[in-house]
């Protein structure tokens, strides 16, 4: 079960405070081959953004100031730790038609559960979360499915037809025990069409755990309700917890 969330607030990190942080955490090597190394940031921009994550106190000098070394600032660890070292992971795509592929992430510690999103400038928001069921609300949001109600139209002549009448698709992925030997990775995808709301069923598996009202079946497709979604959300994000807790619990032994 995930923690109550300690007292932080949210963050509005640029790119280029991100890498900084990221940096910090990771050393420059492990940062280099991921954020960094995306963005191509030149040192003038990183030496700029430490600068502003020091005004912020996100960032504190070394105690010896001869030394140009800086770290990171003890009330702002435990939610950067997150989203740099998450111990399970969670990585929503949304998809629309004629729209750029929109993500979110669900970084989970034991300490901290986070949303990582970017708003139209293209800044990360780092947000403190209290919970998995807060995650499952998030999750909905984001596809803007908490008021969303069936308006049910014809049903079309195939599951592929549903595919390709879509207004949103989305997948949910989540590792559990990330970055270990321990790694596992499950997805649940849904889709808005002719509409209702449908779940997606992974291959060799039936679209199930849509609750009694839900359609039936058809063709790896179930219509369901959005409250129904959200319980398959909090479900699937809590059994990648309950794995990780469980490879970090034999770990300690």
């Amino acid at each position: 079960m995930a923690p109550s969330t300690p007292a932080a607030e949210t963050l509005i990190l640029t790119p280029a405070e991100m890498a900084v942080v990221f940096q910090h955490i990771l050393g420059p090597t492990g940062a280099e081959g991921g954020l960094l190394g995306d963005l191509d940031l030149l040192p003038p921009a990183l030496d700029a953004a430490r600068a502003r994550l020091l005004e912020r106190g996100l960032l504190r000098p070394a105690p010896d100031r001869a030394r140009p070394q800086t770290f990171i600032a003890p009330r702002a660890r435990a939610l950067l730790g997150a989203v740099t070292r998450p111990m399970m992971l969670g990585v929503l795509q949304i998809m629309r038609p004629g729209q750029a592929e929109h993500g979110v992430y669900f970084s989970w510690t034991p300490d901290m559960l986070v949303c990582n999103s970017l708003d139209p400038q293209g800044n990360h928001r780092l947000e403190p979360l209290t919970g998995l069921e807060a995650m499952a609300d998030r999750a909905l949001v984001e596809c803007g499915l908490e008021h969303f109600k069936p308006a049910p139209a014809p049903l079309p002549a195939s599951p592929e037809a549903v595919g390709r009448g879509a207004s949103l698709r989305a997948v949910l992925m989540t590792v559990a025990s990330a970055r270990t030997t321990h790694e596992k990775v499950q997805g649940l995808a849904w889709l808005i069409s002719a509409g209702r709301l449908w779940l997606m069923a992974p291959p060799g598996q039936r679209a199930g755990g849509a609750g009694p009202k839900a359609a039936p079946a058809a063709g790896g497709l179930r219509a369901l309700l959005p409250a129904d979604l959200r319980a398959a959300i909090l479900a699937a994000g809590q059994q990648a917890v309950d794995h990780t807790q469980a490879v970090l619990a034999a770990a300690a032994v």
